[in-house]
């Protein structure tokens, strides 16, 4: 399935539920100040009169909690509020990821069994997952913790490249500034396109970003290998990406055989060399277009690629977005 920068099971069709939605957003102690504010700003400010959301907020820690910044917020909203929500959104969780207390637990699937929406962004995901509604079902959150909610809970289908991921009445998001994605695709869904873009330009924001989380993942530093030999062919290589680079080649260079330069390849980078070489030129592609205004044709030989074309779904599919979207997002 070809990575978009969201998954959803329905179409964006105006939410039968009567106005205004019940909104209700969980604090913690210790919860980041813009992992609260996304919630607020799409959902809270008056966008529109009357306000088609009535926001309110539940912690799990008492009505004083302190922001991850050092600040104090009181919460005013009790807990009963979590059984009228027509939307729970848990917006982010501590780092260490603890076990969600059970009466979280409980007002999840309360919520879940009246059919209300429950959004899981950032590393809220993990709390959905805690309490198995996320079981069977496909899930996204911060790329830095997937693999952890994938190992954690083998029976999610973790997506570590969307921005947010919409199973019907379960939604998750990655981490940080994808949770606004993900609030302004409920409000698209829920309450149509006008509103949306209304409240993304009083953001400053597109309505609809492309691509997905992949593009910001941080591109690993490999070690370098131990073998010296091999250490000086891949820094070789690195230099000369224009040039063909065929396992033969890179055997001849260390004088030994191809079988050897694959099991080298494998031990030492954990890949084949033909990927490794891609990886490389897509990365060197990646920095052309962020820092020189070369064209696309020149940035795809310099790289390796036969030509732009050769180049372009390679990069799509590695980033989520053309070589010239990537360069209209990260050139400034």
């Amino acid at each position: 399935m070809r990575q978009n920068s969201a998954k959803s099971r329905q179409s964006l069709a105006v939410n039968p539920r009567p106005l205004p939605l019940k909104i209700c957003v969980i604090a913690f102690d210790g919860i980041s100040a813009f992992h609260l504010s996304v919630p607020s700003v799409v959902f809270g400010e008056n966008h529109q009169t009357p306000s088609p959301f009535d926001l309110q907020f539940c912690t799990i820690d008492g009505p004083h909690i302190r922001s991850t910044v050092g600040f104090d917020i009181q919460i005013k909203a009790n807990w009963g509020a979590l059984a009228q929500a027509d939307v729970i959104i848990i917006p982010s969780w501590p780092d260490d990821l603890p076990q969600a207390p059970s009466k979280l637990i409980e007002a999840l699937h309360a919520a879940h069994q009246r059919n209300a929406t429950l959004m899981g962004l950032c590393l809220g995901a993990f709390v959905l997952a805690q309490a198995k509604l996320l079981d069977h079902l496909e899930a996204t959150t911060h790329w830095s913790a997937a693999q952890k909610l994938s190992t954690q809970f083998p029976q999610v289908r973790v997506n570590a490249s969307a921005l947010y991921v919409d199973e019907g009445n379960i939604i998750t998001s990655a981490g940080t500034a994808a949770a606004i994605d993900c609030c302004l695709h409920f409000v698209r869904k829920t309450l149509g396109a006008e509103l949306t873009n209304l409240i993304s330009r009083r953001l400053v924001m597109a309505p609809h970003r492309q691509g997905g989380q992949a593009q910001f993942i941080e591109a690993p530093i490999a070690a370098r290998p131990r073998d010296h030999a091999f250490a000086n062919l891949l820094d070789d290589m690195r230099k000369t990406l224009d040039h063909k680079h065929t396992v033969l080649t890179m055997a001849q260079r260390m004088n030994t055989t191809e079988r050897s330069v694959s099991r080298l390849f494998s031990k030492q980078t954990g890949t084949s060399p033909a990927q490794w070489l891609l990886n490389e030129r897509l990365n060197h592609a990646q920095r052309l277009l962020e820092t020189t205004s070369c064209s696309m044709e020149n940035i795809a030989l310099a790289a390796g690629f036969a030509s732009a074309s050769a180049m372009r779904p390679h990069f799509r599919s590695r980033f989520g977005l053309s070589p010239t979207e990537w360069r209209k997002n990260f050139t400034y």
